[in-house]
């Protein structure tokens, strides 16, 4: 339990620092000191989906601005503007009247945003330090400061985050410190601690937090990767906005990965993905299905994630025959082919036997499924420019191709109800 809670702290107290480490390094470090970026073996959506988090509403850190009246005359209806253009010497406590109202319908409008928003999910501290000169090279004038000679800005270096990937290593362990439950003598508890520590590093900087997680899902066990982030999104069900719209990112960017390079086990994963996506989901900001469909369909994966997607089928199937040195076959596509169509002109193109007919099986060649015969086979193979999909005739037990048949129909179910737990209810609150 001390090691846990030790474990805790120095995460929190290196997260803390990342930025504080040059002050005590030599002059020039930045440009010496440089960290590899992050290995991850997939890229992301294109432009990004949703965004990143809601705007803070009123920030009290910043300064306070007051609101002019031609601000204030400029939103209000078409009526008043007229008014406010007629207005003369008579009906100036007419115009005081309505500037004043709609002040406070501003102020109002302000004060219901700021009670709905969630203020724990902003990062204080770096919002806080928001440095104008840094951003803006020239300031605002008023029209009768023209004459005052403007100085221009130098140029200002921000202190680069320094947080090697071995150090993200320790987020896996301390989100897995959410299901200890030992209190130490003072009273603590080892996944209160470690709460607080995770919460702090997702509003801050989700990315690197979980860059180890990510970059692990290509490379090892990826059940075991995809539990730990279901135990993220058990212990935290509201997430922060950041850092749903980057686990969302990376994970349909990995879905994208899977169907663009398939293999065996694709399916499976992206099945196991979408019980992450569609938690994710309500946590997210400004995630609009008009968005969300433009995007997947640029990406060429919409079919894979949406339920909704209405992609074309491929307009012809290549079969090799259970000879790899044969001469594969080509059959064409139409909306109402099925598998055992194509089975079928298999079976008779390259000449198998009558009686051996049952043992012979439609197989994927780079994912290996084996295919219901009953399926339509655009529902499997979209058009997809100067590439056509193949399929192999395979001789197996029917006992064995029967099991398979089972596990695939699993799949293909869990599949779809993670689409239909995607759009509704989730999306559908955004539009």
């Amino acid at each position: 339990m001390l090691f846990h809670l030790t474990l805790c702290f120095c995460l929190k107290q290196l997260w803390s620092n990342r930025y504080q480490c040059w002050q005590r390094l030599e002059d020039g470090a930045q440009g010496s000191l440089k960290l590899p970026p992050a290995a991850i073996e997939f890229t992301l959506p294109s432009p990004r989906i949703a965004l990143e988090c809601q705007p803070v509403v009123d920030p009290p850190y910043m300064p306070i601005v007051k609101t002019k009246v031609d601000e204030v005359a400029i939103n209000q209806e078409p009526a008043i503007q007229k008014s406010f253009v007629a207005a003369t010497k008579t009906r100036r406590k007419q115009q005081i009247e309505l500037v004043a109202r709609a002040l406070q319908e501003q102020e109002d409008k302000l004060r219901e945003e700021r009670e709905t928003y969630r203020f724990n999910g902003v990062p204080l501290t770096l919002q806080a330090s928001y440095e104008p000169a840094l951003f803006h090279s020239v300031e605002d004038h008023d029209d009768n400061e023209d004459d005052i000679e403007r100085i221009p800005l130098h140029h200002m270096q921000v202190a680069q985050c320094f947080f090697p990937s071995c150090l993200t290593t320790a987020s896996v362990q301390v989100i897995n410190l959410l299901e200890d439950n030992q209190v130490n003598g003072e009273g603590t508890a080892v996944y209160e601690v470690a709460h607080k520590v995770v919460w702090q590093c997702l509003i801050e900087e989700p990315a690197l937090f979980m860059r180890n997680l990510l970059e692990r899902l290509t490379r090892e066990k990826k059940s075991t990767i995809i539990q730990t982030m279901r135990r993220l999104i058990r212990f935290l069900p509201r997430l922060p906005n950041q850092a749903a719209f980057t686990m969302y990112n990376y994970l349909t960017g990995f879905i994208m990965h899977h169907v663009r390079t398939p293999y065996e086990d694709s399916q499976e994963i992206i099945a196991s993905v979408m019980t992450v996506i569609w938690l994710v989901v309500p946590n997210v900001y400004g995630l609009f299905l008009k968005d969300l469909k433009q995007i997947l369909r640029k990406e060429q994966c919409d079919a894979t994630i949406l339920i909704t997607a209405n992609v074309p089928s491929a307009k012809k199937i290549i079969v090799h025959g259970p000879d790899a040195s044969s001469i594969p076959s080509q059959f064409p596509i139409h909306e109402d082919t099925q598998f055992s169509q194509i089975l079928t002109d298999s079976l008779d193109f390259f000449g198998i036997d009558e009686g051996k007919h049952n043992e012979y099986f439609l197989v994927d060649t780079k994912t290996n499924q084996i295919h219901n015969l009953n399926a339509f086979v655009r529902d499997f193979y979209f058009f997809k420019r100067s590439q056509y999909p193949q399929i192999s005739l395979v001789h197996m037990n029917p006992t064995d191709a029967f099991d398979k048949f089972q596990r695939q129909a699993f799949t293909l179910q869990f599949t779809e109800l993670g689409k239909v737990q995607f759009i509704s209810p989730n999306v559908s609150q955004y539009f």
